[in-house]
């Protein structure tokens, strides 16, 4: 058994059960017609130990029987207590049959039990030996590709973290940059509407509501926005009563129509909820037309959203009612 072959098996198909045949192949043409293999559950440190403890099961990777090969798809554990018995009777048919356990290093990784009529001494030992580094580069092989799969489940963990608000579960101003990017390249020569909103109201709540209620009034915000902005918007809390949407469309988007969505569903929300605030979200828009440029133009467009939008509120500002359910937003 060499660590080229098993370490080949695994790297074509991830497949540990090949590598087991594999090294019952290498048996069998060492002259070995019988063979038996048990892992144990996780490996054991012996050397330098006063004592140590097995575990009360074994699982069987896989048999030589008169030459034939069979590895267990689904293998079912056995008691360790009985495996002597079930080796006995599995061996009476053959003069001679050697019992060990499978070692690498100073670690007991399982047992194996052979016919030993054919090989020598030296050869029974090699054997072993040749079976313990093979199972423990799979070990370390198995335990390479977990700790891959954790440090890119960890890094696509931190790249969402990095993109998405943390409140509300919409991308960051960084994760908004980014995904208006990607879809404007796809969208050349449609038309496009920025969106900049605002919470109103919201120093107004905190100062005499507490911020606990604020921070549930913003998530009630970015939920509302979910809801009746259109299919395929990208939305974004850009941070404190702050949002911001790119909507793309095959022609002249109607704002009025959107801007009107989100009155409607603003005021479905205040029908259908007690909260000891009115949702209120203002809304500022700048439309253009998507070419190849526009990405590197998506700050000043929104810039020129925002404008809109602090136009709109220093109007109704004037306002008496909307002073007395807004304060100073």
């Amino acid at each position: 058994i060499t660590f080229h072959t098993v370490d080949d098996a695994l790297r074509e198909d991830h497949d540990p059960r090949k590598a087991y045949r594999l090294m019952l192949e290498e048996f069998s043409r060492m002259g070995i017609r019988d063979c038996d293999l048990f892992l144990l559950p996780e490996s054991v440190e012996f050397v330098g130990a006063r004592s140590f403890a097995l575990s009360d099961l074994l699982t069987p990777i896989g048999t030589l029987t008169q030459g034939k090969i069979d590895v267990p798809e689904k293998p079912q554990p056995i008691v360790f207590q009985e495996l002597l018995s079930q080796i006995l009777a599995r061996y009476d048919h053959v003069s001679e049959c050697i019992i060990g356990g499978v070692i690498a290093g100073n670690e007991l990784l399982g047992v194996a039990a052979m016919d030993s009529e054919t090989l020598s001494d030296h050869g029974q030992l090699m054997a072993y030996l040749n079976l313990g580094f093979a199972l423990k580069h799979l070990q370390m092989i198995a335990t390479e590709r977990e700790l891959n799969e954790i440090l890119n489940q960890n890094n696509l963990l931190l790249k969402r973290q990095s993109q998405h608000d943390e409140m509300t579960g919409l991308l960051n101003r960084r994760g908004f940059m980014n995904h208006v990017s990607q879809t404007l390249g796809s969208s050349i020569g449609q038309s496009g509407t920025i969106l900049y909103l605002d919470l109103d109201g919201l120093k107004f709540i905190n100062d005499t509501l507490g911020h606990e209620v604020g921070d549930h009034a913003i998530k009630a915000t970015a939920s509302v926005l979910r809801q009746c902005l259109p299919e395929g918007t990208i939305l974004s809390r850009l941070g404190g009563d702050e949002f911001v949407a790119c909507i793309t469309t095959d022609g002249q988007l109607e704002r009025q129509r959107v801007i009107g969505a989100v009155k409607r569903a603003t005021e479905h929300y205040n029908d259908t909820h007690s909260n000891p605030f009115e949702l209120s979200i203002s809304v500022g828009s700048a439309e253009f037309t998507i070419d190849e440029s526009t990405s590197s133009l998506i700050p000043q467009i929104m810039a020129e959203a925002d404008e809109h939008l602090y136009k709109m509120k220093r109007r109704r500002k004037g306002s008496r009612r909307y002073q007395n359910e807004n304060g100073d937003a």
